[in-house]
């Protein structure tokens, strides 16, 4: 698939959003939209074929984008790979005008950039959904409970 062609791809599948289904983005510095790109992104594990070969384009002005698929099709490798916490086999990951790189150094400056809320029982029970999210950045990031 090429371009901003965002009906599906194997095995992941994706559907282009509209603004009633979206927040807007919150102002962050360095970031005017949510552009990503992924060309050809390959992960096995093992025999298994996690990704083979999926691609993407996001337009320059989205601002949600949703991830469809089956149980094991590769949308959580997928947004591993995009939040630099898997390594790809193969292909090209473009986040805005940065494409992503994989040595040490640079996963760890990339996802020192990233924010993640895990599914399953990593959220702390006592804290709001809310309270989860902001935790990490006003802990780790020094932010401000309203920044956060």
């Amino acid at each position: 698939m090429a371009g901003n062609d965002l009906r599906s791809f194997a095995p992941v599948g994706l559907r282009k959003t509209t603004a009633n289904d979206c927040k807007p983005l919150p102002t962050i510095p360095n970031l005017s939209s949510m552009r990503i790109a992924a060309t050809n992104l390959s992960k096995h594990f093992g025999p298994h074929a996690a990704l083979d070969g999926a691609s993407f384009a996001t337009p320059a002005d989205a601002g949600c984008l949703v991830f469809l698929g089956p149980s094991g099709s590769g949308k959580s490798t997928l947004l591993r790979v995009l939040g630099s916490l898997l390594a790809p086999d193969a292909g090209e990951v473009m986040l805005g005008d940065e494409r992503l790189a994989w040595s040490d150094a640079d996963t760890l400056r990339q996802r020192r950039q990233n924010g993640f809320v895990f599914q399953g029982f990593n959220l702390f029970p006592h804290l709001s959904a809310l309270e989860n999210v902001a935790l990490p950045l006003r802990a780790v990031h020094s932010r401000s409970e309203e920044d956060a």
